[in-house]
């Protein structure tokens, strides 16, 4: 009778979990829906004007090709000499990470829908050109948005033929094939899942006996926080930057790229950029906050 009884406790409890497991998930869904475009990376040839990742970038005339910047005083004091040949601080062309054709990708609301963003990042440093005491700083990697585009190829410019030398996280020539825009709730990644958790549900959790991870597996059943992606809500390996007060307004997942057969972010980790939604909306793509992680 006794083990009738416990299991009776034991039926009901997981029942009352499973109801909470089903609030949380429509309270989620009715609160924190957002577009997302995932897409797939292709391996092959590519033209100047595809959505892609490496290979030759859309390089329209006029266009100056971004260099690393490097302190107009060098390292030593105002009596040093400047950087020598070999140095870490000469400017040397950035190479080029992957750019998005939004002309050609299905729109995603408040992104654009022309123009091409592009992403240059300087592999010396062994860190894929982020700087970790300033993240938004872009220095050692660059965004660039080009607003229009030259439609005819003859009058585009060839890349240099001099890089800066170093650890990319790949190199192979893909094709960014986009699947159907669809709606996204917030995940167990982002930061502000647990303000919203603290707000919302932690008393009916605590007296639960439910952690606030023990809701991974169930809200991220198809890890589409870790894919690759424009818009959305971010996947890490770590830690979600944001939780910082500096970081706190870029609230909107701009490009995420994950790891996986042709790209390798450290240790199977996951890139991130995100921009304010009042800077996506107006195109201004020269505040962004660049993030990656490994486990």
């Amino acid at each position: 009778m006794d083990k009738h009884k416990a299991r009776e406790r034991y039926v009901s409890g997981e029942e009352k979990k499973n109801e909470f497991y089903q609030k949380l998930e429509k309270m989620l869904d009715e609160r924190t829906k957002t577009p997302s475009l995932p897409y797939k990376l292709i391996p092959q040839k590519t033209s100047r004007y595809d959505s892609k990742m490496f290979g030759e970038p859309y390089l329209p005339p006029g266009f100056e090709y971004p260099l690393t910047v490097v302190p107009s005083v060098p390292s030593g004091g105002a009596g040093s000499q400047p950087p020598a040949a070999d140095s870490e601080d000469k400017p040397l062309p950035l190479v080029f990470l992957g750019q998005l054709n939004f002309e050609t990708l299905p729109h995603v609301p408040d992104f654009p829908t022309a123009g091409i963003l592009q992403v240059y990042i300087d592999p010396r440093r062994d860190v894929y050109g982020i700087n970790f005491d300033d993240q938004t700083l872009q220095t050692t990697w660059r965004m660039i948005y080009h607003p229009t585009i030259e439609h005819d190829e003859t009058k585009l410019q060839q890349p240099p033929t001099t890089f800066a030398e170093g650890y990319m996280p790949g190199d192979v020539e893909c094709l960014i094939a986009p699947e159907s825009v669809v709606e996204e709730r917030l995940s167990t990644y982002d930061y502000r899942f647990s303000t919203l958790w603290e707000e919302t549900v932690q008393q009916e959790a605590i007296e639960l006996g439910i952690e606030q991870w023990d809701c991974y597996d169930r809200l991220n059943p198809n890890e589409i926080s870790l894919t690759h992606k424009i818009g959305g809500y971010p996947g890490f390996t770590q830690e979600d930057p944001r939780h910082q007060e500096r970081y706190s307004e870029f609230d909107v997942l701009l490009w995420q790229s994950n790891s996986d057969d042709t790209l390798m972010w450290g240790d199977m980790g996951v890139a991130n950029f995100f921009i304010r939604r009042e800077d996506l909306v107006a195109c201004r793509f020269d505040r962004v906050l660049y993030n990656w992680d490994c486990s």
